[in-house]
């Protein structure tokens, strides 16, 4: 293996990589976010490669930094995922209608009110800024030259989740009423028979989405009052990062990664907008292929903008920053048992690596389909024959690789190689994984006789990143800076 993948280095050291950087980040998480989007991963599961593709992503090409290391990456990882929220009707309201998803007693369809198309762009700009907060925290301090250790990154976790549970009992019912007044008014109607406020009636049914769903208004009020309240939470940490440790830089990183999100995802609804038939639904008539995809354009398209933006801001931190002297290390398990180190590992190599894919392969196996018509009405190959055998397949994968590096080599680190040599090998294979899954399991799009606008961006996405992300390092083995 070339010297240049064996040892730390700076690959972006020109504005043509740099470039290629973006395009390639953005081609990356267009794909991985239309994957997320796709049967078979779910919130969770789905957020979890996405995380996972981004994270190797960019610790393949910042993994220089003394900060860097396979748990801080993993622990990144899981903290992305975890925060992820859910748009209910959200996503339609820039068009100026919102439904009442479920209906009114005696209503054979759903009510549709019309609204501000403007509250729709703003709920759509707070939902993305609140969508990551915790990611954007780890790669604040993850470029930032201040220590910051374990204990801190668990209490910026507990002073979000604080925050977004106060204000979704507090301030996030008036700030809804403020925005959209309209979708309050609906849950009003939808529930005047509870003989109760909204506002009480939420807190009574805290976070009960199932509750939320039976009532109409109700899916919108919930899922509005969170995201509302997970925004305010994420701006929180930028000025707790400001005022608890005097750390500018990474408060506007924080910042700026989540203005990304909300930039991604808000601009990216002007596909739902169009889809939808422009403002009321009435502007102009939908092309079939765009009232088809709208929605999945919309995914593909929210990874697409944010990946770029995420990308621009790091490529823009200045080389005096990334190569300051007074760099110091991130939070690490160095120090703990070997032992307490393996079993760590184990667990985020297992649930990045393996059940992130496992879960949605299983799934996808046994709803396996092509042309739209199941291969076996009964499963292709049934979820749980699935779970056990790719399961324990991966979990026996995984546990033999850290036992040979942690106790028969006696290493520290759960692989050979310094973790930006690993990220650039593993990225390829875990997007490759994914890309085989969706190509060829659950709808199989690969095998079916329609060539979608979606699957041709899909397709295309693919040798665009692989050319970016080659070109990157080939030139970065050839001109590399070690450090």
């Amino acid at each position: 293996m070339s010297n240049a993948l064996t040892t730390d280095v700076y690959l972006l050291d020109s504005g043509f990589k740099k470039f290629l950087a973006v395009i390639g980040g953005a081609c990356l998480m267009g794909s991985m976010w239309r994957i997320r989007g796709d049967h078979g991963y779910g919130g969770f599961w789905g957020m979890l490669v996405v995380a996972a593709a981004m994270c190797l992503y960019i610790f393949a090409l910042w993994g220089f930094r003394k900060k860097a290391n396979h748990e801080f990456m993993l622990f990144t990882v899981l903290l992305f995922a975890v925060t992820n929220g859910g748009w209910g009707t959200l996503n339609s309201q820039i068009t100026g209608l919102l439904d009442s998803s479920a209906k009114f007693p005696g209503e054979e369809a759903v009510r549709y009110i019309e609204i501000n198309p403007a509250s729709g762009v703003v709920i759509m700009l707070l939902l993305g800024f609140g969508w990551a907060p915790l990611f954007a925290f780890m790669m604040a301090q993850f470029f930032s030259n201040k220590e910051y250790k374990i204990k801190d990154t668990v209490l910026v976790t507990v002073l979000y989740y604080v925050v977004q549970i106060v204000m979704k009992a507090t301030l996030a019912h008036p700030i809804l009423k403020l925005i959209c007044p309209q979708a309050v008014e609906l849950f009003e109607q939808g529930s005047a028979d509870k003989n109760m406020s909204v506002w009480l009636l939420y807190l009574k049914h805290f976070d009960d989405a199932s509750f939320a769903k039976k009532i109409p208004g109700g899916r919108n009020y919930f899922t509005s009052v969170e995201i509302i309240a997970c925004a305010i939470a994420a701006l929180a940490i930028c000025l707790f990062l400001i005022f608890k440790y005097r750390d500018k830089i990474a408060a506007r990183l924080s910042f700026g990664i989540c203005s990304a999100f909300a930039a991604g995802i808000t601009v990216a609804d002007l596909i739902m907008f169009f889809g939808g038939g422009g403002y009321r639904g009435t502007q102009f008539e939908v092309p079939k292929w765009l009232e088809v995809y709208n929605w999945n354009l919309w995914e593909y398209f929210t990874g697409f903008i944010t990946g770029g933006l995420i990308m621009l801001i790091l490529v823009k931190i200045p080389k005096s920053q990334l190569f300051a002297q007074n760099q110091s290390s991130g939070f690490s398990l160095s120090g703990f048992d070997r032992r307490v180190k393996f079993i760590v590992y184990f667990l985020l190599f297992s649930l990045a690596y393996g059940a992130a894919l496992v879960v949605p392969l299983a799934v996808r196996l046994e709803d396996f389909e092509i042309n739209g018509v199941m291969v076996n009405p009964d499963g292709l190959v049934p979820e749980t024959l699935t779970y056990i055998v790719a399961g324990v397949a991966a979990a026996a994968i995984i546990f033999a690789l850290l036992y040979r590096n942690l106790f028969k080599r006696g290493l520290d680190t759960p692989s050979a190689v310094p973790i930006q040599a690993f990220c650039c090998v593993a990225l390829p294979c875990y997007l490759g994984i994914c890309y085989i899954l969706y190509y060829f399991t659950g709808n199989a799009y690969a095998l079916s006789a329609e060539m979608s606008p979606v699957t041709t961006v899909m397709t295309a996405s693919l040798p665009v990143f692989g050319l970016c992300y080659t070109g990157i390092i080939t030139f970065g083995r050839k001109n590399h800076k070690s450090f």
